[in-house]
């Protein structure tokens, strides 16, 4: 009865237009066999575990998935209506692909400490194959790497985002529509975008199995993309 009264007294506060967000949707039936994340692969890949638009293009349709839904402001998803946080949204569109470059062993990582003084681990990520703009605008910029050379994560989210960038969440997330949804998909169709929902909640498998089963990794990729955040904000002079 308490809680019952104290949810009622906000939503008399916030006025009677006011309605809580949806809560997130349920994770999608696990489909990975209980492979481990981050090994290469190989011929263990099947058709049906390739998703047909990149990562990041996948988190753009369907940030309800991924992202943390907010009541005011925000970035709208084209497929639910949701609003969810553009800070967040960045951060799940360099995770998932982070997270389907280890699925599908075109890439490896590891955390190197940084700092003589004040030490902090940050992601490094190896090329071990081919990339394609398939696999999300980060691994597009480690493709210029050899086989078995090294990229930092944080200077990959760099050069997504660019030196003089006043919003750099806001500029990743306009850079993946840029890249890789305009002239693909229709996100003004709800149908069109649903053809996608499939290879979304593989996405979702894929990336919540980084999560529960490298939880340091996963972290410190969040903080990467974080001090990306900073780096380029504090760059701009914003």
């Amino acid at each position: 009865m308490r809680k019952t009264h104290q949810k009622l007294c906000v939503v008399l506060k916030l006025g009677k237009d006011f309605r809580f967000p949806p809560p997130p949707p349920p994770p999608p039936p696990g489909f990975l066999d209980n492979r481990s994340v981050g090994k290469s692969l190989g011929d263990d890949i099947k058709v049906t575990d390739v998703i047909s638009l990149p990562p990041d293009a996948l988190v753009y349709l369907f940030p309800e998935m991924y992202a943390r839904s907010v009541s005011v402001g925000g970035f709208k998803s084209p497929y639910s209506g949701v609003k969810v946080s553009h800070r967040s949204l960045y951060h799940a569109m360099v995770t998932a692909s982070l997270a389907y470059m280890l699925y599908t062993g075109v890439g490896t990582a590891r955390l190197v400490s940084v700092g003589r003084i004040f030490k902090h681990y940050e992601v490094e990520v190896s090329k071990l194959g081919r990339i394609t703009g398939s696999q999300g605008l980060i691994a597009y910029v480690l493709n210029r790497k050899g086989i078995g050379e090294s990229m930092r994560l944080i200077d990959m989210i760099g050069e997504v985002i660019g030196m003089s960038a006043l919003e750099p969440d806001k500029v990743f997330i306009r850079r993946v529509y840029n890249k890789h949804v305009k002239g693909k998909v229709n996100v003004e169709n709800v149908y069109e975008i649903a053809r996608y929902r499939v290879d979304a909640e593989k996405l979702y498998s894929i990336w919540a199995n980084l999560r529960v089963n490298n939880q340091l990794l996963y972290n410190t990729a969040v903080k990467d993309a974080e001090r990306a955040y900073k780096r380029y904000c504090e760059a701009s002079g914003y």
